[in-house]
């Protein structure tokens, strides 16, 4: 018995967190768990590694990181990222720093391009990377804490999500934050069990590798994670111990430094901990902040970094990301997709008297919607922000299964099978529906290519067809087991068989109507950049920074919305360089570029180089001033 926890040591035996017995296991068994593990294996080997850089870099995150990291190999400036773009404040200069996240999404990919070299599978490598141990490390934790099957089934969740496969895919910080969240709150849980120093500070060492990839979110979500459970567990113990006395006997005995309450906050050494964090995260925080220098928008780190980046985006100064609160149900369905429409069942699964899961599960519920209710409260909104919420998904979910593919099932977990894979048809029928429809929608500006619609309807349509499957074998669950089990293998082996579409029929479309198109013109200019000629990209929004990273040079990017050309132009053109180049989108050019410039005496346009169709195409055009 812990000494330092009187009301879990005072609680009745049922309710008490104990070791689940060890059950005896056929060979059988354990050639089959075997075989699983190996499957789950090769699953995230092809979710994960398969043609991974076979396409270029993705704007607008993951461009903007692997530049910088580019920049960083290039230069030996392991502190500031920079941008090979000119600031408008000091045009002299090639690159600006770029203030917007903490360094660890630079440093990972800078050292494996110092590895591999300058390509985008070596960019993307520290994030398949981490995906393949995130999806280890939940099946581990399934296994421990609701047994061998439950664990493996909930790897197969975690790794077929949709948006753990967009993060395993793309140089983000998401995939390397939910793993060092998810192992913060790994360590909470042990040493909540008393299960010893290193569990606590494996929590805060991971809150400050969290802290360097997402900023102060890092240290903030998992503490109000423990927090919120810690609060939920004094409460809960308080109604099973008699209601309003044991609330005043809880009161008085948090003034006792023995009690149930600080125990717990103990139990994660704090003291101790904070030192650890800081030696972790305030290092490359105190360098930065000393190095000084303004970004190519004139803002110091300070301003960028903890002003507009950390309070601004959560207050919703960044209007463009900002949406309603129920928006994140939106995003898990799609992010979650096919497991999102299991859930209902898999979170109200209570555990049976006496079993050794019912305050994992309490735990893992406190987890999920602690982080959904904090993204849907803050004003900015993108699907990846829940990302680390999907790892008590998928042990709730994987936990559920378990129970839903043995002898305990009931009529309740059949009915849950078969709503759930109808339901996640329904979703993929609509998207493919959506995405057949969307060029009726798509602005003048943005035209959505044929093939690109074709593709993208196929893609949700190989989802429709494994979902359909799965329904139609949970409709015959009645006949036996081996129909359950062959609904929810229909629904794992769906999530491989888009990755084997997309990556190779989707790849070279969205590589050939999207991707390079502006990639390419934007190597087009190079040779005129070398020969001293400035280069301009006009009104590109959003922004696509991978145009800097195969560029090669440092260009002068205009951000504003409809920001006239010409005071640009007046900028760096003159009698003794009186030629300047302009890359902008074919629509900009008819609409802005050309009826601005031809009202202007002395000044002639040409066109150098063409890239995609006439209507979303994009255009290098060389801009000079006569006499």
């Amino acid at each position: 018995m812990a000494p330092t926890d009187v009301s879990r040591a005072n609680a009745s035996p049922a309710d008490r967190p104990e070791t689940p017995p060890a059950v005896p296991s056929s060979p059988i068994a354990r050639r089959g768990s075997h075989v699983a593990a190996w499957a789950l294996l090769l699953l995230c080997l092809l979710a994960f590694f398969f043609r991974l850089g076979s396409i270029s870099l993705f704007d607008l995150d993951e461009a903007l990181y692997v530049t910088c990291a580019r920049q960083m190999v290039l230069s030996g400036d392991i502190i500031t990222p920079r941008l090979n773009t000119r600031p408008l404040r000091d045009p002299s200069a090639t690159t600006a720093p770029f203030y917007e996240k903490p360094i660890l999404v630079y440093w990972l990919p800078a050292a494996s391009m110092r590895l591999f070299g300058f390509s985008e599978g070596a960019a993307r490598l520290p994030v398949a990377l981490a995906a393949l141990l995130m999806t280890w490390l939940v099946a581990q934790v399934g296994t421990a804490w609701f047994g061998r099957r439950a664990g493996l089934l909930a790897g197969f969740v975690y790794a077929t999500a949709p948006m753990t496969i967009v993060d395993a895919r793309q140089m983000t910080t998401d995939g390397l934050l939910v793993l060092w969240f998810t192992l913060a709150l790994v360590g909470f849980w042990n040493s909540y069990q008393r299960r010893g120093t290193r569990w606590s500070l494996l929590f805060w060492a991971m809150c400050g590798l969290a802290a360097l990839t997402k900023g102060a979110i890092g240290l903030l979500l998992p503490a109000i994670v423990a927090g919120v459970f810690l609060a939920l567990d004094r409460f809960v113990l308080w109604l099973r111990g008699g209601g309003w006395r044991s609330l005043l006997f809880a009161f008085r005995l948090r003034l006792r430094p023995a009690s149930a309450w600080s125990a717990d906050v103990r139990a994660l050494r704090p003291v101790l901990g904070l030192l650890l964090f800081l030696a972790i995260a305030a290092p490359w925080h105190l360098l930065i902040w000393r190095a000084g220098g303004l970004d190519a928008n004139g803002h110091t780190w300070y301003w960028e970094y903890v002003l507009d980046q950390h309070i601004g985006r959560f207050k919703g100064v960044d209007t463009v990301h900002n949406a309603p609160v129920f928006t994140y149900f939106v995003y898990f369905l799609l992010g979650f997709f096919p497991w999102a429409s299991f859930t209902p069942r898999a979170f109200r699964l209570r555990a049976d008297r006496g079993d050794s899961a019912r305050e994992p599960r309490r735990f893992l519920l406190v987890w999920f919607w602690t982080i959904f209710v904090f993204f849907s409260l803050g004003a900015a909104k993108l699907p990846n922000y829940i990302v680390p919420a999907y790892p008590a998904a998928a042990l709730l979910v994987g936990r559920w299964l378990d129970r839903a593919l043995s002898l305990r099932a009931d009529a309740a977990d059949d009915r849950a099978l078969r709503r759930g894979a109808f339901w996640a048809a329904v979703t993929a029928l609509i998207l493919a529906a959506g995405m057949a429809l969307a060029p009726r929608f798509a602005p003048k500006a943005s035209p959505i290519a044929p093939s690109i619609v074709r593709f993208g309807t196929a893609t949700f349509l190989v989802l429709l067809a494994g979902c359909v499957l799965a329904w139609l074998c949970f409709r015959q669950s009645r006949r036996g087991l081996s129909w359950r089990w062959a609904g929810v293998g229909a629904l794992i082996l769906t999530l491989p068989a888009t990755i084997l579409f997309v990556t190779t029929v989707g790849y070279p479309i969205i590589e050939r109507e999207i991707l390079a198109p502006y990639q390419r013109i934007a190597v087009d200019a190079r040779p005129d950049c070398r020969a001293g000629l400035p280069v301009i990209y006009y009104h590109i929004i959003p922004r696509r920074p991978s145009m800097n990273f195969y560029a090669r040079y440092s260009p002068i990017e205009t951000k504003a919305l409809h920001e006239p050309l010409l005071p640009y132009l007046r900028l760096y053109m003159n009698a003794a360089h009186p030629q300047a180049d302009v890359i902008t989108s074919r629509y900009d050019y008819d609409h802005l570029v050309q009826p601005e410039l031809s009202a202007v005496p002395g000044l002639s346009t040409r066109i150098l180089s063409e890239r995609g169709d006439v209507n979303g195409g994009w255009v290098l055009l060389r801009v000079t001033k006569r006499g």
